[in-house]
């Protein structure tokens, strides 16, 4: 039998076919057929959308249950997306993969076992609020330099942050006497490693921090970059050490911070992109950069889309060319599928606008 794969064509659909006359031909009864049919079809929506969309979102959320016909497809796709990932490359499993996985899976079923009720952000930002602001007052934090502080940040802030995360980010923000403060710690799925950001506004902040974490041989798995009401800026990066792990030495993790704190008070000078060979597999595989654009309609941004040929310093070279062209970048989730990536973008006009088509094709060097 010749695999959907090595058969051409959409493998999915393809796939379906196949275990349709699987199920027929093993007299399987309709209902676990129709299951079987539908994981094939769907096999990575799980994996997309863990690793391209923003799991944060309550609307992702929300999208990814409304396709799951049954509650129990869920278990079934967990299990197989799992089993996917690990059959097609053992290497690209990794603790950050495992937690982006269980944290949509955890968020489904909480959102199924509502009976697929709207979900409410502004009450789960206000959970977390109380949560955190019940954290600091034990502290003893004044409670009104906390409420004067977070009336400056974003909904989108609460929704990807824990309460204890919040908590000491607060803390060491109303502590601070200089800027930028740095803050690099597990992330509370414990699958990576955060670093936090916090400073007066500056839009080379994105480029100099991509840079200086490429040349620390650290790679971005995602990325959130706010601009609070007062002007700083709130940024969020989780990142893996040369091993796919968090990051766990105590002397990496200082050499990181006082890099970035040095290179984002000299805002003014971009730090250089420091060269690093290509590993033999990569430089084996020749994949032609390919970029789409779409529209995020609900948060009025432009998505890019890109799949490359994993390198170093990918993301930081991307970086300079947002700041050339002069494009907001709003988030980033970084993908890498062996010695392929497949990077998802939202970014803006500097006004909040979607790109039009001239801007779009300015990006295309990428």
């Amino acid at each position: 039998m010749i695999s959907p794969k090595e058969g051409g064509g959409d493998h999915s659909e393809l796939g379906a076919i196949e275990v349709e006359a699987f199920s027929k031909r093993h007299r399987l009864p309709e209902e676990q057929k129709q299951c079987l049919i539908w994981l094939v079809k769907n096999h990575l929506l799980m994996s997309q959308t863990a690793q391209r969309q923003d799991i944060y979102d309550l609307k992702t959320i929300q999208h990814f249950c409304e396709q799951l016909p049954k509650q129990s497809y869920l278990d079934y796709l967990y299990i197989l997306t799992v089993a996917d990932i690990c059959a097609t490359n053992s290497t690209l499993w990794n603790a950050w993969k495992d937690s982006l996985l269980k944290e949509l899976y955890y968020a489904a079923l909480n959102a199924l076992n509502a009976e697929k009720k709207l979900l409410d952000e502004q009450t789960l930002v206000e959970q977390r609020r109380e949560q955190a602001l019940n954290i600091l007052v034990a502290e003893d934090i004044d409670k009104q330099k906390v409420l004067k502080q977070w009336k400056y940040f974003k909904a989108k802030y609460f929704l990807h942050e824990s309460p204890e995360i919040i908590a000491r980010h607060t803390k060491a923000i109303l502590a601070t006497k200089s800027y930028p403060l740095v803050m690099i710690m597990p992330h509370h799925s414990q699958g990576g490693t955060e670093v936090f950001i916090y400073m007066p506004h500056n839009d080379k902040r994105f480029t100099i921090t991509t840079t200086i974490l490429n040349n620390h041989h650290v790679t971005i798995q995602e990325a959130t970059i706010l601009t609070c009401d007062n002007q700083f800026d709130l940024d969020t990066y989780i990142v893996l050490d040369e091993r796919d792990q968090a990051i766990l030495s105590e002397q990496k993790i200082v050499d990181i911070k006082e890099a970035l704190e040095t290179g984002l008070r000299q805002v003014d000078t971009l730090p250089n992109i420091t060269t690093r060979r290509i590993s033999r597999i990569q430089a084996h595989f020749n994949i032609k950069p390919d970029i789409t654009f779409s529209e995020d309609k609900s948060h009025h941004f432009t998505q890019l889309f890109l799949v490359a040929a994993d390198r170093p310093g990918l993301l930081a070279h991307i970086s300079q060319v947002l700041l050339k062209e002069n494009i907001h970048l709003h988030s980033a989730k970084i993908a890498t599928a062996g010695e392929r990536v497949e990077d998802t973008f939202q970014i803006s006009t500097q006004d909040g606008k979607p790109l039009n088509h001239k801007q779009q094709m300015a990006l295309t060097r990428l």
